[in-house]
């Protein structure tokens, strides 16, 4: 039960920093870069983990266990992954836009060297 949460608790502190790091690259762009670049990344991510679920978890349960589960039953997870994928972007869209504003503001700053 420790390793699924430290995965996840791994892929999210990855998604900030991706963003982060988006945010301070993308910069001096428009915002609308930041919007395209964050919404690609959070769709292959979530595409890559539905991809690991199936190879993972669906086809050794088809393979070994005989329990294959149904049409019915893998069409459910598209909307976790629509689902999933949609908030991924929005928590990346907000890390990258409020970094680039402090990137920006930090700019304009000036520090004084008066003691």
């Amino acid at each position: 039960m420790l390793v699924p949460i430290l995965a996840l608790v791994a892929c999210e502190a990855d998604l900030t920093l991706t963003a982060g790091a988006i945010g301070i690259g993308l910069r001096r762009s428009r915002p609308a870069a930041t919007v395209v670049v964050t919404g690609l990344i959070s769709f292959v991510f979530a595409a890559a983990i539905f991809l690991v679920w199936i190879l993972w978890f669906v086809a050794p349960a088809c393979v070994a266990g005989g329990t294959c589960p149904g049409q019915s039953e893998l069409s459910r997870p598209y909307l976790f992954l629509a689902a999933g994928a949609v908030a991924q972007w929005a928590w990346m869209l907000a890390v990258a836009l409020a970094t680039r504003r402090q990137a920006r503001d930090r700019r304009h700053m000036r520090v004084s060297t008066e003691v």
